[in-house]
């Protein structure tokens, strides 16, 4: 009876590793909002893409911003949802026109 025991545990052993259940060969979680490991990871990160936001370098970026986005804002807390593309890092609120934009560094 003990003998059996000890090879259904070996085995549940073996298949949570074998099946990825205890999460050795998991890809590491990211830390900040823009880092990345593939191209999935931006499509979330960075919503207010316009076409397809992809992994570079490990940090997430669009081929093309949008300039805004539709929610209106009274102040820069407003806009801290908004995730920017490098090198446009820094969101702030637009008081002219109550949009949420990406501040880019020249």
């Amino acid at each position: 009876m003990l003998t059996l025991v000890r090879i259904v545990f070996i085995a549940v052993v073996l298949t949570l590793i074998t099946s990825n259940a205890v999460g050795f060969t998991s890809t590491p979680k990211t830390s900040g909002p823009n880092q990345c490991h593939d191209n999935a990871d931006c499509s979330i990160k960075l919503p207010y893409c316009k076409g397809i936001a992809f992994c570079r370098n490990g940090v997430c970026a669009c081929y093309e911003e949008k300039a805004s986005i539709t929610q209106q804002c009274q102040n820069d807390k407003d806009c801290i949802h908004l995730i920017c593309a490098p090198p446009c890092e820094v969101s702030y609120c637009d008081t002219k026109t109550s949009k949420c934009k990406c501040k880019c560094k020249n």
